[in-house]
């Protein structure tokens, strides 16, 4: 997800992955409770069950991302100006 986010939102900067890298953090704090649940109630295979869906929706949609860019033209470099720089046009 910072992959995704620093090459499709190039003027986020620093802010704006920390952002994604603390929602990150704090989906893992809560999801691993609801985890362990499974767990003790389940057993560890139905558990796995539970959470190999995740992995299959992720593949969804960055694919649904790389052929969305790939019918654009693809990837395509994307050189940001410093504000000294754009000043003095």
């Amino acid at each position: 997800m910072l992959g995704v986010t620093a090459e499709r939102f190039l003027k986020g900067g620093a802010l704006r992955l920390a952002i994604i890298g603390g929602t990150g953090n704090l989906s893992v704090a809560l999801i691993l409770p609801v985890m362990g649940s499974w767990y003790d109630s389940f057993g560890a295979a139905a558990a796995f069950c539970y959470v190999a869906i995740l992995p299959v929706v992720l593949t969804v949609v960055f694919g649904i991302l790389f052929f969305y860019d790939k019918s654009r033209g693809g990837y395509q470099a994307v050189k940001l100006e410093t504000a000294a720089a754009a000043g003095n046009d």
